[in-house]
């Protein structure tokens, strides 16, 4: 299927309609200003009278052919205006645009009594067994699309009543199954990305086609995979049992996350238990690693191993490993609840078969602050990189992917030494939800970009494609990448080679800011005129517009923009912070305070925000400083300044800050102040 626009899908003929239609109520509301409303009334229900009896006298074809849209409530129909009564239609098809309703002036109980004849209608053409009639009459005259769908279906009408269910807005797993049904699955496999709709279509066919199901479920899989999360692939495939491929792309991801993917160790010794000793050396650095970051990967390790121990018991191997997670836990001592540490470490024994005699931790040897905990943190101007790097994205292994312009795309490992290079150049990094494939993008000039994509599991990568983008997410998935250009937002297919747009809005202004996730895609745009500013929300699953809010001219400064919480901020070049909050009666401003306490002069240039922690990059006499302020103490957490830096770009990862610099260094943070990279590439 080709891409669904906004804004330019109907047909030359259906805009030409709307624009009658709209004269048509303009005309009827002049008339009505001149006192002819009566006289129009009177003969708009003349018109309805004759197509009544038409019902009455039983010629259901010629009434149909003259039958009047009537979707909506009688009082809606009633309040409509319009001079023109409509003409006969040639014939008696369902389209799947839906049909707009009449503008005739007639009194509702006129609409009421029209209803009822379409009812009976029906029933007269089921009993014919005239049941695309029937559904013409659900579709067109009703405005009930999901009934009408229902009677295609039931008669193996699959193509029709998938279009009517796609383009009347139907649950996206409706129309994907109604396509599977109809043989098409490049159009089922479209819908699916394009509304991210691929676990509710599987979960649908499992009541009614196990068979199909389990082949839309192969189908989402080989998706993800194509698109380098081979990660969650395998996660797709689990419940329905690994196939060999499944299980070379699990021996991948460990291979390459480690114990960055805990729960994929877990399901790795739950399917091949003989696998306990490969990764015995793996998992005995997880059980001795320190910090905050290990702590989370063992509590997630914990919580995979108690989630299978809930429909079998725990294998020997497992156990052994089950004993010494529960007394790791209990050893512990990071800021993570006490009360919750406690009962997994708990459970964790029980499963594991030894009570709580294992709880007993290790001695271990205790530590007195860190260097790189600090509030304030300071890079030296000497401790520096050989190469400028514009973008960078913290890995599981504790390395980093780095942008490094013309000189290519790299993966470093921990020890910041090359893993693989690749000769693409790139200014921009776009990570897919998994973090196991990554594009590089590089700007030729202004509006024009070359795109390459790597595969970071493989290894492999090259050219993707060049494509005319003012901006981009800089987060992709198996639903595609969000770009914009001259006003129009459009969902790109990131597995097709020419980056076809699956969808499109043209929002007719500027757009400074795009963000997306699994709920909402959110942009702000900016009027070029007044410099108005605008924030739409789209609902992911149906790409709905949900919100339209306006906002005062922006004073000036940076500005971020997030998807939940706080929806705008701004940081003013006059060092004052401004923010604003959605509410139920629309965008509320914050207020205008001081600049936090603690943030260095200084112009800021970039800013990045979270639900809970802003970072901002700030330019000082010394370089560079990044500052991460809590929104609702407004006081920074943590200052780091970069001696020497002249450009510097952040990223959020979760609760992770990663930062880069033109100093070839990469510095990854947590909310603990902790390190957990410190590259110089």
């Amino acid at each position: 299927g080709g891409a669904e626009s906004q804004d330019a899908q109907a047909p030359p003929s259906g805009r030409r309609q709307r624009l009658l239609d709209r004269l048509d109520r303009w005309l009827a509301r002049a008339a009505a200003a001149a006192g002819m409303d009566a006289v129009i009334g009177a003969a708009h229900a003349r018109v309805m009278n004759q197509l009544l009896e038409r019902f009455d006298q039983g010629d259901l074809a010629e009434a149909l052919r003259h039958a009047i849209p009537v979707g909506g409530t009688a009082t809606e129909q009633s309040q409509l205006a319009g001079l023109r009564a409509p003409g006969p239609r040639d014939a008696l098809t369902v389209t799947a645009a839906s049909t707009s309703s009449t503008s005739m002036q007639v009194q509702a109980e006129l609409f009421e009594a029209l209803r009822q004849r379409y009812r009976q209608a029906i029933v007269k053409l089921l009993a014919e067994d005239r049941f695309v009639e029937a559904a013409f009459v659900y579709a067109q005259l009703l405005n009930e699309p999901e009934a009408a769908v229902a009677l295609l279906e039931k008669h193996l009408e699959f193509a029709k009543a998938a279009e009517i269910a796609e383009a009347r807005a139907l649950s996206p797993d409706r129309a994907i199954c109604l396509w599977l049904a109809a043989g098409e699955l490049g159009r089922a496999v479209d819908l699916a990305r394009r509304f991210q709709a691929f676990h509710a279509a599987v979960a649908r066919l499992a009541n009614t086609d196990p068979e199909a199901s389990h082949r839309l479920r192969a189908v989402w899989a080989a998706t993800l995979a194509g698109g380098g999360d081979y990660a969650q692939a395998v996660r797709v495939l689990a419940p329905a049992g690994l196939s060999r491929t499944a299980e070379a792309w699990l021996d991948l991801v460990i291979a390459e996350a480690g114990a960055g993917a805990p729960d994929l160790i877990a399901l790795k010794l739950d399917n091949d238990p003989d696998a306990f000793t490969a990764l015995s050396p793996m998992l005995k650095a997880l059980l001795d690693a320190e910090g905050p970051a290990a702590a989370r990967q063992r509590a997630a390790l914990t919580d995979a191993m108690l989630l299978q121990a809930r429909t079998r018991p725990l294998k020997p191997a497992e156990a052994t490993l089950g004993r010494h997670l529960a007394r790791r836990l209990v050893a512990d001592r990071h800021p993570v609840d006490s009360s919750a540490r406690a009962d997994r470490a708990r459970r964790m024994a029980e499963a594991a078969g030894g009570g709580t005699r294992a709880l007993h931790p290790p001695v271990r040897a205790t530590t007195t602050g860190h260097p790189h905990r600090e509030r304030v943190q300071r890079v030296l101007a000497v401790d520096r990189g050989t190469l400028p790097i514009f973008d960078a994205v913290a890995l599981p292994d504790g390395g980093a992917l780095v942008a490094l312009g013309e000189a290519g795309t790299r993966r470093v490992g921990p020890d910041g030494l090359t893993r693989v290079h690749w000769n693409q150049p790139s200014e921009h990094l776009v990570m897919a939800d998994g973090g196991h494939a990554a594009l590089g993008v590089m700007r030729t000039d202004r509006t024009e970009a070359r795109v390459a994509r790597f595969d970071l599991v493989t290894g492999r990568g090259g050219h993707w494609l060049d494509v005319p983008v003012d901006g981009f997410e800089r987060r992709f998935d198996a639903g595609g990448w969000w770009v914009h250009r001259e006003g129009r937002v459009h969902l790109l297919d990131a597995l097709d080679a020419k980056g076809r747009s699956l969808w499109s809005v043209n929002l007719e202004a500027k757009v400074t800011h795009l963000v997306a996730d699994a709920t909402w895609l959110t942009v702000l745009t900016q009027a070029p005129e007044t410099a108005e500013r605008e924030l739409w929300r789209f609902e992911r699953k149906t790409l709905q517009l949900r919100h339209r809010n306006r906002f005062e001219p922006n004073p000036g400064g940076v500005a971020a923009v997030a998807t939940k919480g706080i929806r705008l901020e701004a940081i003013e070049p006059a060092q004052r912070w401004s923010g604003w909050h959605q509410s139920s009666g629309g965008p509320q401003r914050s207020g205008l305070d001081p600049t936090p306490e603690g943030v260095p002069e200084g112009p800021p240039f970039a800013l990045e925000i979270t639900k809970e922690i802003d970072a901002l990059l700030v330019r000082e006499p010394s370089g560079v400083a990044v500052v991460q302020v809590r929104k609702v103490a407004k006081v920074p957490e943590r200052v780091l300044h970069l001696e020497g830096s002249q450009r510097a770009r952040l990223r959020w990862q979760g609760d992770l800050l990663t930062v880069a610099d033109d100093r070839g260094r990469v510095i990854c943070l947590d909310l603990d102040g902790e390190r957990l990279c410190d590259l110089r590439i």
